[in-house]
């Protein structure tokens, strides 16, 4: 019983120390007022410039291009009181509940109902980040791996990124 409380609050400090590192590294998007998004990109396109781009990442476009005005046709939809079916900007309308890509019943995309893109973005990163060494340092546990191991494991899986 003793073993199983010390586990718990094991885990639970380690659940709080990822929260403290997640506020930590998107401090900027969440308190400083940045939204999450490569919004640099948009200056480097017309009509804003006339010289071709200095460099270029079509998966950030992406963010930027088609995610943020998806998430705020979101937004306005929802706070209208109404679930967005259609997307009326797309091409000449195209579904938008249906679309994958516009996660409108993602279940961990519930800040985009709650906040403005550009505040949600960031805390939709913080959710994904703590879950993600919540539940990597929660396995590394259930398949005997050591506190400590556990703990790196969940500190790089969540924060290694993707390159």
């Amino acid at each position: 019983m003793l073993r199983a409380v010390r586990h718990s609050l094991s885990d639970f400090a380690v659940a709080l120390g990822l929260l403290v590192l997640c506020l930590v590294w998107l401090g900027r998007p969440l308190f400083g007022g940045q939204a999450l998004l490569p919004v640099e990109l948009l200056q480097q396109m017309r009509p804003w410039q006339e010289k071709p781009p200095l460099w270029w990442d079509p998966i950030l476009w992406d963010a930027v291009g088609y995610f943020a005005p998806s998430r705020k046709l979101l937004r306005e939809s929802v706070t209208a009181g109404h679930l967005p079916l259609w997307n009326p900007y797309e091409l000449c309308g195209t579904p938008f509940l249906a679309n994958i890509q516009s996660a409108v019943l993602y279940p961990l995309g519930f800040a985009f109902w709650l906040w403005p893109p550009e505040v949600a973005f960031g805390v939709n990163a913080l959710l994904h980040l703590f879950l993600a060494g919540v539940f990597t340092h929660l396995w590394l546990r259930a398949e005997q791996v050591s506190r400590w191991g556990a703990v790196l494991g969940a500190v790089v899986f969540a924060f290694g990124g993707w390159r």
